[in-house]
């Protein structure tokens, strides 16, 4: 079907108002080469991709239209809300609500996917929001990202003229939901932990848990820490392709360095997986949900509890906050303060910087 057919099947079917939002365009390039352009009609961005020949063009450009016109034709309300996440998704993969984490998805599918999208109501939206961040311990400032994921999901649905109005418009304007407290474990807790842990996954899950422990790392951090980033003529390890975009270099305690000299270096990664492959995140997260709920541990802990741990016991027992953010990688004092900094000063337990 060519672009003029199309365009007068979508007259015929009232729906060329989206082939006008999507506006496509092919240019040819001084390279010889054909570029379309375009406008995502949900990311409101511009788009363009370029191709060998013209026919190749104007390939992706009819799929363009097909795509971002026929499919809204049976757009409803009465459709669930899992079908219009598909339909969000297929038309804009890397929109902000896939950013959120699987946890995300399984709750919000859980507690809204079998019901239709008019159904959903700004009461419901206000309570799944308290109940997901009571239930994943997330703070204040987390909660906008989670909470604009999904305004702008629902604006789609808005936009497709599907609903009349985005019932997170008010939702989105709550200056804030109550947070839990942050779990930190005692050290006898966290030693409870680990020997749990290491009874119950000596050579998979263990080693990631005892390193995260000992050093504050991020899950990641330690997923990709490979055996030429450990030095052990300075007892350190370099940490790659952290959050905040920089690599970081941390001493080890003599417990690192001791457990680190004991594994067997037979991948360039330090933690394996099954079979002695690296870890990928998916893969080790749907691992250790499943491990976490076997070993029955008494307090609700997870990996990022045990970065908080550390920082926690690494104040009380008289660390320095400053020394702390380079630990743990923060890009600003401010930050670790904003989350450390409750800690008072009759909470640590050695406050002497002297030991004679």
């Amino acid at each position: 079907m060519s672009i003029r057919s199309c365009l007068h099947c979508l007259k015929f079917l009232g729906t060329g108002t989206g082939i006008m939002e999507l506006n496509p365009k092919i240019y040819k390039l001084e390279s010889g080469r054909f570029q379309v352009s375009y406008h995502n009609p949900v990311s409101r961005k511009r788009i363009r991709k370029k191709f060998q020949s013209l026919a190749e063009a104007e390939g992706f450009n009819e799929d363009l239209v097909i795509k971002f016109t026929f499919q809204t034709a049976n757009y409803s309300s009465a459709d669930s809300v899992h079908i219009w996440l598909k339909r969000y998704l297929a038309l804009s993969p890397n929109a902000f609500i896939t950013r959120q984490g699987k946890p995300f998805y399984e709750s919000f599918l859980k507690s809204f996917g079998h019901i239709s999208a008019l159904s959903v109501t700004e009461t419901h939206l206000i309570q799944w929001l308290k109940d997901f961040q009571v239930e994943r311990s997330y703070s204040v400032k987390t909660m906008p990202n989670i909470k604009s994921a999904i305004n702008q999901f629902f604006q789609f649905i808005v936009d497709s003229k599907a609903l009349a109005v985005n019932p997170m418009v008010k939702v989105a304007k709550l200056e804030g939901l109550p947070s839990k407290s942050r779990v930190v474990l005692t050290q006898v807790e966290l030693s409870e932990l680990l020997n749990k842990v290491k009874a119950t996954s000596p050579d998979l899950i263990y080693p990631v848990i005892f390193l995260m422990a000992h050093t504050g790392a991020r899950l990641g951090e330690i997923l990709n820490l490979k055996w030429n980033n450990v030095h052990f003529e300075f007892s350190a390890i370099q940490l790659l392709w952290t959050k905040n975009g920089e690599d970081r270099l941390i001493q080890i305690s003599d417990e690192v360095l001791s457990f680190l000299k004991s594994r067997p270096q037979i991948n360039d990664n330090v933690v394996l997986s099954q079979y002695q492959k690296p870890w990928t995140h998916s893969i080790y997260r749907k691992q250790f949900n499943k491990f976490r709920h076997k070993i029955g541990f008494h307090k609700y802990w997870c990996n990022h509890v045990l970065r908080h741990t550390y920082a926690t016991n690494y104040l009380l027992a008289g660390g320095d906050m400053l020394q702390l953010q380079k630990i743990l990688g923060h890009k600003s004092l401010e930050m670790t303060v904003d989350l450390y900094g409750q800690i008072e000063a009759r909470d640590v337990q050695d406050i002497s910087p002297y030991d004679f």
